[in-house]
C-alpha cells in the first residue's frame, strides 16, 4: 500500500479508544461471514480491510459509512418542511422571469428539468408530510438502524484489538450491543456524551441565534455585506460535523441545556420497549395494542443517540466541497 493508504495492520496505537477507532472505522472489509459453528447469539466475521473512497468503499463492507446514510436521511425526513424549499426556489424562478428583460424570458424556467422536479418533489412530501406519525416512525426506523451499525462497526475494531479477529455480534438491541463493548471503551463513550451534552447545545443555540437575527434585520444591509454573512455561514456548514435545521426540535432550539447524564437516560428509555422484540421492530410495526402514540421522549432520545454516534463521537467527512452561499460565484 502507499503512503495515503497505509495497511491496518501498520496503523500507530493511538492513545484513546476513541482516536483508535476515528482512524480505523474509514477502512472496509471485503469478506463477512457468519462465524461457525453457530451460536446464540450470531456472531459475523469481516476479513481484509482496506481504504477505499467512493463508490468502492459503498460496494464493500463498512456499516460506519452506511449508517450514516440511514441517518442523514432519517434527519431529512424528521425536516417535515421540506416542500416549502420547492416553493421557495419556483418562487425566485418567477421573480427572475418577472424583472429580467423580456428577450430572456424566452429561456425561462433556467433549467426545466429542475424546475418540474420541484413540482414533483413537492408532491410526494405532500404524503409524508400529511402523514405525520408515520413519517417520524420511519424516519425513527432509519436512525435506530444507522446506531445499531455504527455500534457494530465499532464493535468490529474493538475486538480486533482485543483478540486479533474482526467480529460483531448478531441482533439488533442497541443497548446490548452497547453493553457488549469492552469496558474501557464504553467509559470513553459515556465520558465523551459529556462533552457532546455542552457543545451540542452551544452550536444549536448558535445557529438558531443567528438565524433570527438575520431575519429580523432583513432589507438593511448592503449587498457586500450579505454576501459575506452567508459566505461565512457556508464555511461554517462545511467545516463543522455538526447539522442542524432551524426551526426544528433539535435540542438548543426548544432547550438551552441537556443533563450531563443524557446517555445513559437514553439508553435506559431504549431499554424499555419489549414489544414486540426490539426498538427497531416496534418502530417498523407499532406497539401490540389499540393506539399508536410514539412518545415524543423516546423520538428525542433517539435523535440525540444518532447525533452523537454521527454528528460528534464518530463524523463521516463529506465527500463533496457544498454548501455554497447564495452567491457561488465569488465576491467579485
Amino acid at each position: 500500500m502507499t503512503d495515503e493508504t497505509p495497511n491496518y495492520c501498520d496503523l500507530d496505537i493511538e492513545d484513546s479508544w476513541i482516536n483508535y477507532l476515528r482512524t480505523r472505522l474509514p477502512y472496509s472489509f471485503m469478506q463477512i461471514t457468519e462465524e461457525k459453528p453457530a451460536r446464540n447469539p450470531k456472531y459475523f466475521q469481516l476479513s481484509e480491510p482496506v481504504l477505499l473512497t467512493g463508490m468502492g468503499a459503498a460496494e464493500r463492507h463498512n456499516f460506519w459509512r452506511r449508517g450514516n446514510v440511514y441517518y442523514m436521511t432519517g434527519k431529512i425526513m424528521d425536516y417535515y418542511s421540506m416542500s416549502q424549499v420547492a416553493q421557495q426556489y419556483r418562487m425566485q424562478e418567477v421573480i427572475q422571469m418577472l424583472t429580467q428583460a423580456p428577450i430572456a424570458r424566452f429561456s425561462w424556467p433556467m433549467d426545466a428539468r429542475t424546475f418540474y422536479n420541484s413540482m414533483q418533489m413537492e408532491k410526494v412530501w405532500g404524503f409524508v408530510q400529511d402523514n405525520h406519525l408515520d413519517r417520524e416512525r420511519v424516519m425513527m426506523t432509519n436512525v435506530i438502524l444507522s446506531a445499531e451499525l455504527c455500534l457494530k462497526a465499532i464493535m468490529t475494531h474493538a475486538t480486533f484489538k482485543e483478540t486479533g479477529y474482526f467480529k460483531f455480534s448478531g441482533g439488533h438491541d442497541v443497548v446490548k450491543l452497547f453493553e457488549d463493548l469492552p469496558d474501557t471503551l464504553r467509559d470513553g463513550i459515556t465520558t465523551e456524551s459529556n462533552v457532546f451534552a455542552k457543545e451540542y447545545v452551544a452550536f444549536r443555540t448558535q445557529i438558531e441565534e443567528e438565524i433570527k437575527e438575520i431575519s429580523d434585520r432583513r432589507f438593511s444591509q448592503t449587498k457586500q455585506e450579505v454576501h459575506a454573512e452567508w459566505d461565512q455561514i457556508a464555511e461554517r456548514i462545511r467545516e463543522s460535523p455538526y447539522t442542524a435545521f432551524v426551526n426544528s426540535n433539535d435540542p438548543g432550539a426548544t432547550q438551552k441545556e441537556l443533563p450531563e447524564d443524557w446517555f445513559e437516560k437514553a439508553l435506559e428509555r431504549i431499554s424499555r420497549i419489549k414489544e414486540p422484540n426490539d426498538i427497531s421492530q416496534y418502530f417498523r410495526y407499532a406497539p401490540q395494542k389499540d393506539t399508536d402514540d410514539l412518545p415524543v421522549d423516546l423520538i428525542s432520545w433517539v435523535l440525540l443517540l444518532g447525533r452523537f454516534l454521527y454528528e460528534h463521537l464518530f463524523p463521516v467527512p463529506s465527500s463533496g466541497n457544498g454548501p455554497f452561499s447564495r452567491f457561488p460565484l465569488g465576491s467579485g
